[in-house]
């Protein structure tokens, strides 16, 4: 049998093997902090995901709402007539004419900006509806007013009454300035 080392400064020799076991409870505490640190980690990450599909979904309806304002603008005669309300919907426009390819009356203009509008509204967001109201405004100017209504899926946490999608809405209200005559 071969001889053990001697103890060093007057220890019994069973103190290096308890030693050995104090480093392995550190290993293994550590090893649990770390395990517990990259589930922390997993699920800020999970969130952050979901928090940034939420912005990106807000900032298609804010780009969205500002082209369909262009739109107004640029083809005031038929937005004073009010050819651009819709009263609400979920589905994209029916176009009744391709204003691309041929010349259009300023209806047929708003009727073919509508259907563009919609369809890409449609493709872009998890939509419920829309809806474009004409009005008018204090000083006898003619607004529009439009509002996306899309879902925002939620996690397992829902601020709706029930189920597990919200509702969020982007309003924008344009007023249109008198054509020049």
């Amino acid at each position: 049998m071969p001889a053990r080392p001697p103890a060093r400064s007057g220890q019994p020799a069973h103190a290096s093997r308890s030693r050995r076991g104090f480093a392995m409870i550190e290993v293994l505490v550590a090893m649990f902090l770390i395990a517990i640190f990259m589930l922390a980690s997993a699920g800020t990450q999970i969130s952050a995901l979901k928090f940034q599909k939420s912005a990106d979904n807000r900032a298609r309806a804010v780009a969205l709402a500002g082209e369909l304002s262009e739109r107004i603008e640029a083809n005031l005669s038929a937005a004073n007539n009010g050819s651009y309300a819709v009263s609400s919907s979920v589905s994209p426009i029916a176009m009744t004419s391709d204003c691309s390819a041929v010349y259009c009356t300023p209806g047929q203009m708003a009727n073919f900006d509508l259907a563009q509008w919609s369809s890409r509204v449609a493709a872009t967001l998890p939509l419920l509806d829309f809806s474009i109201v004409q009005g008018l405004s204090a000083a006898g100017l003619v607004t529009y007013t439009i509002t996306l209504n899309w879902n925002e899926r939620r996690g397992p946490q829902t601020y709706a009454q029930s189920g597990s999608t919200e509702v969020l809405s982007h309003v924008l209200v344009k007023t249109v300035r008198k054509p020049v005559a």
